[in-house]
């Protein structure tokens, strides 16, 4: 028998230009079974993903950081076994609004979620290796 598990993801994404839907991937958050098993994972050098036009505010970040590990700290004790969830996806919308933005949540089926959450974020947010990316202002 499988030990397979159905699990959920948010993308965390950084708005460098809300109109035109400009956005750099910072961060990964899964959301497992339960309220205990929640993780994320973000970008450790924001530079990473720093445009010639565009910087990432970093204490932008910061503080969204810091309300989340908050937010996972209390999350066992503070929702319904069954409605955890949905309640804590109504608070990162609520967080979240024109500079920091969630995708999600995405369902992802994983029988290791250590695992997944470093496959999710290499696909979804780690910076491209080997691709050179012209930053030099347009003409």
């Amino acid at each position: 028998m499988s030990n397979t598990q159905s699990a959920h993801y948010f993308v965390v994404r950084y708005m460098y230009n809300e109109l035109g839907d400009e956005a750099a991937n910072i961060g990964v958050i899964v959301a497992g079974r339960s309220a205990k098993e929640v993780t994320y994972q973000f970008l450790d050098d924001l530079k990473a993903k720093d445009r010639a036009d565009s910087q990432i505010n970093r204490a932008v970040v910061a503080d969204f950081l810091g309300w989340l590990e908050r937010e996972v700290e209390a999350l066992p004790g503070r929702y319904g076994v069954d409605t955890w969830l949905s309640q804590f996806e109504e608070r990162l919308r609520q967080k979240t609004g024109n500079v920091i933005r969630v995708l999600g949540p995405r369902s992802v089926l994983t029988s290791d979620p250590p695992s997944e959450m470093s496959a999710l974020f290499k696909e979804w947010v780690a910076p491209r290796r080997g691709s050179s990316v012209d930053q030099r202002p347009r003409r």
